[in-house]
């Protein structure tokens, strides 16, 4: 009897000191834990204040800001479009944003900006070179590489190549994704700007683009009109040169009414129809 009483009360011993340690445990991890905050919040309050003194420091204040390699927007326009303020702490600027609303602008295609301590921003930009307008009963300006960035304004360049014929489905922001008459009106186009006419002269600058037919060039001064269709540009314009030159060494042509290029094998060219003169254009007056 008394060995039984005895094993309880050394078993009952045994559970209150388990007791005791789980509880010393779980006050030095409650230790532990408090420290930790202390310490997150000690390192989070000298880091803030750290970050607010180099941000509010006159030291990094933007003494300079450069900006290059806009030709049609002036400095204080970009420097506007960024947002970036006089005399303002370069460290606090978002260059992420700064550059975002940048590109937002119609005519920036691309741009960076960098800090250069203690007190210097750059900002170097590459603009947008109009190439030719698009006319599908608005007009948009469209660079070389066949991205249309911003409708027109009369503020914008003039005298530029019109390209007509196209609808809404045809054009896409991006130039991945362009239909094939839009492709290849810029293809064309290009490939005339590098084959001058010496015979011709292109006031007018005027492309249609038809899904069927291809490529129209009109707008000249002795041409109304050639046919170029699909492909072979350049083959195209060199071939036309020849046709150019031998029609004015042999006939001194003063107008055409139409060239047609499409088919290499078999050039047409229809000449202007002179209307004969009436009796009412030799009455004297």
């Amino acid at each position: 009897m008394l060995a039984n009483k005895q094993r309880r009360k050394n078993h009952f011993r045994k559970d209150i000191a388990k007791k005791r340690v789980k509880t010393v445990q779980f006050f030095v991890f409650c230790l532990k834990t408090a420290a930790c905050l202390i310490a997150v919040t000690l390192i989070s309050l000298i880091l803030i204040f750290c970050h607010d003194c180099f941000t509010q420091s006159d030291c990094f204040s933007a003494k300079h800001i450069e900006i290059t390699g806009q030709h049609r927007l002036l400095s204080k326009q970009i420097i506007k479009t960024a947002q970036i303020k006089p005399e303002i702490n370069i460290l606090s600027i978002n260059l992420l944003l700064a550059r975002k609303r940048l590109i937002a602008h119609p005519w920036i295609k691309e741009a960076e900006i960098q800090r250069e301590l203690p007190n210097r921003i750059s900002i170097k930009i590459t603009e947008h070179k109009p190439f030719a307008v698009v006319d599908i009963g608005r007009r948009f300006l469209v660079n070389e590489q066949g991205e249309i960035f911003k409708e027109i304004k009369n503020s914008d360049p003039k005298n530029l190549p019109i390209i007509s014929g196209l609808q809404f489905s045809d054009i896409s922001l991006c130039s991945m994704d362009q239909s094939t008459p839009f492709n290849a009106a810029i293809k064309a186009l290009k490939l005339k700007k590098k084959n001058k006419f010496s015979l011709l002269n292109w006031k007018e600058q005027k492309i249609y683009a038809d899904r069927e037919m291809g490529i129209t060039l009109s707008g000249f001064d002795r041409v109304k009109a050639v046919k170029l269709g699909y492909d072979n540009y350049s083959n195209k314009y060199d071939r036309l040169k020849r046709v150019l030159y031998q029609l004015e060494r042999r006939y001194g042509f003063s107008k055409i009414d139409m060239i047609d290029m499409r088919n290499l094998n078999r050039i047409v060219v229809r000449l202007e129809k002179i209307e004969p003169p009436t009796a009412e254009s030799h009455k004297e007056v």
